[in-house]
């Protein structure tokens, strides 16, 4: 039970008790009485609201894609540092990145900044520095534009990629807080590591689409398909529990063997770090 209704609750149970006082008296209260008494309490109510501002518990929503990027991004004064593991044909490689939000998409430009490290066997030795822009049109729909890679050391795992992208939330019911209530879909276009693997070896920097659909089959957990631009992934994602912002994102990569690496699984952990 929230405080508001905790709040309604007490008024219920007051007015109750001055009707029963009343019923104890030779004379009844009047409808305009009782309308009167209503009235008083809810600005009580309100006035005990506007001294105490109700505290709203945060629940935190999973991801809707692994391997693009959508039309949303990081809000400004958060921080999301995460670590991520692949394996294909016995194969497997690790990378950790954080990312920090930066301006505002609503009324601006919001601004994404992220630092990631390719290789954790030598960590520090190869990495990038990306950025993403995003600026939000309605409260479900975002568009956004980024940099991949644009600083590197090392030799980073896909050279510099260049995309624009955008998503859309669509309700499929009228309450959101039910399974199935919220899609997903975005849709965007890029070079560099959004190419197939044959133009990206010949460094043809040719453009591809790519995209990506997610639904939530639970109020905090999210499935979705994705496609990268030369293969695609199927996952899932959710907080391990509504108080804690950590998030598990756990896929089968390349389900249909359409690179030369083929079919693999990936794990993607995160944690969010809100600002004030």
């Amino acid at each position: 039970m929230n405080r508001r209704h905790g709040l309604i609750l007490l008024v219920s149970v007051l007015l109750g008790l001055s009707c029963i006082a009343y019923a104890q008296d030779s004379t009844a209260p009047t409808a305009q009485y009782l309308h009167q008494k209503i009235a008083t309490m809810k600005q009580t109510v309100e006035n005990l609201e506007a001294k105490q501002p109700l505290k709203v518990l945060p629940l935190y929503l999973p991801g809707i894609t692994s391997n693009i990027p959508t039309g949303f991004g990081v809000e400004q004064g958060t921080t999301v540092v995460g670590i991520g593991f692949h394996n294909d044909n016995n194969q497997g490689d690790a990378a950790v990145a954080a990312t920090c939000g930066f301006g505002d998409p609503i009324k601006n430009i919001g601004a994404n900044l992220t630092v990631s490290a390719f290789d954790t066997d030598n960590f520090g030795k190869r990495g990038g520095a990306s950025l993403h822009l995003f600026h939000r049109l309605s409260n479900n729909v975002s568009v956004a534009a980024g940099y991949e890679d644009g600083i590197e050391w090392g030799k980073a795992d896909s050279g510099h990629s260049v995309y624009v992208v955008g998503t859309n939330v669509v309700g499929l019911k009228p309450k959101a807080d039910g399974s199935f209530s919220r899609l997903y879909l975005t849709l965007g276009a890029g070079n560099g590591r959004f190419q197939s693997e044959e133009e990206f070896a010949a460094r043809d920097n040719g453009i591809h689409v790519f995209g990506g659909i997610s639904t939530n089959i639970t109020l905090t957990t999210n499935a979705f398909a994705e496609w990268n631009g030369k293969a695609a992934n199927v996952g899932f994602s959710f907080p391990i529990n509504n108080k804690t912002p950590l998030f598990i994102t756990p896929a089968v990569t390349d389900v249909g063997n359409d690179t030369h690496r083929g079919r693999g699984v990936s794990l993607g952990i995160t944690y969010a770090f809100f600002g004030h």
